[in-house]
């Protein structure tokens, strides 16, 4: 009778034990589920809160790329900056935009433009402009005459392109005038000052 006792007392102890053993794993278990929810949960803050910084510094950079627009009795001043200083400056008789807007339309159009190291490359004039700040380039059509500050070379074209943050200017139905002759082509790509260029028919 005793040791049946005792057999009892040792069968309840060690079922006591297992369900002790699956209680605790249990807990655990769910403690481990609760610290990988977290973890996402914090890998998702980190990342909007990195994905809010980018867009704040994208706007930022956005803002600073916009030209400063004064007007003063009917003519229009443009100040552009490069990345290492200025890269424009430029006057027009009428403009359409507001001076928070990325694209302006400019009529009756003068500028000085100024190559990748800030230097002052040429003197453009045309009829019609749009500037394109996010871009950083220029469009002009209508009588377009680029003027070489470095050397006596004189582009004229129907219209060009101006890229500032490639140095280049692409131009269309183009003549250039330089040292050498009188060079045409139904395209051209040119440096900002007109130093060196490429001619295609």
């Amino acid at each position: 009778m005793r040791t049946a006792l005792v057999l009892l007392l040792c069968l309840f102890v060690l079922c006591g034990c297992r369900h002790g053993s699956s209680e605790s794993a249990r807990r655990s278990a769910a403690a481990r589920e609760f610290r990988q929810k977290e973890e996402v949960l914090d890998k998702e803050i980190k990342t909007g809160e990195e994905e809010a910084r980018k867009k704040d510094e994208q706007l930022r950079s956005e803002l600073e790329e916009i030209p400063e627009v004064r007007v003063d009795t009917g003519n229009v001043t443009f100040e552009w900056a490069g990345e290492k200083g200025k890269s424009m400056s430029a006057h027009a008789r009428r403009f359409s935009g507001r001076q928070t807007d990325s694209t302006v339309s400019l009529e009756d159009f003068s500028a000085s433009v100024y190559d990748r190291e800030a230097k002052y490359a040429a003197d453009l004039i045309a009829d019609r402009a749009v500037l394109y700040a996010r871009t950083g380039v220029v469009e002009c059509s209508g009588r377009v005459k680029v003027t070489s500050a470095q050397n006596a070379s004189v582009l004229v074209a129907q219209s060009i392109k101006w890229d500032s943050r490639a140095g280049k200017i692409y131009a269309t139905s183009a003549r250039l005038t330089t040292d050498m002759g009188i060079m045409s082509g139904k395209k051209m790509v040119l440096d900002t000052a007109l130093q060196s260029f490429e001619v295609s028919d």
